[in-house]
């Protein structure tokens, strides 16, 4: 069985969430999933395969994320990765207002943190969400 590794990095839990989610449907799918807070992820080579996310901060994923990043770089480098940011605005929904979240979307960069995992690693995916708001 394909074990997973979901690492995070949430500063109001919306990262988490997803997180979560997306660890239900690997689960579902029959893989063995595994999710920890970046900050206490195991190493990553006891898995075959690496999913990492963080909140947006700055234009940049999360320092315990950034960390996570970092110690990838000795960890095996043909082992799959994927990625996710969760900001205010995702690919496909949005806090913000639809004509605001387009201008953002035409312009947006990748995190640098994204960048340096894609230059370090076998990055297969990066994708966007929206967080939630708690009022």
């Amino acid at each position: 069985m394909t074990k997973i590794l979901i690492a995070y990095a949430s500063a109001k839990g919306s990262t988490r969430g997803v997180a979560g989610r997306i660890a239900g449907r690997c689960g579902a799918a029959g893989f063995d999933v595994t999710m920890f807070p970046a900050v206490e992820s195991p190493g990553h080579e006891w898995f075959d395969a690496v999913i990492l996310g963080s909140a947006i901060h700055d234009m940049d994923w999360l320092p315990s994320a950034t960390v996570v990043v970092d110690r990838r770089r000795v960890a095996v480098e043909t082992q799959p990765v994927w990625a996710f940011s969760v900001a205010t605005w995702g690919e496909t929904s949005t806090l913000l207002s639809t004509r605001l979240t387009r201008l953002i979307r035409k312009s947006a960069s990748e995190p640098r943190t994204v960048t340096k995992l894609r230059k370090s690693a076998d990055l297969r995916d990066h994708r966007r969400f929206a967080g939630s708001l708690v009022r």
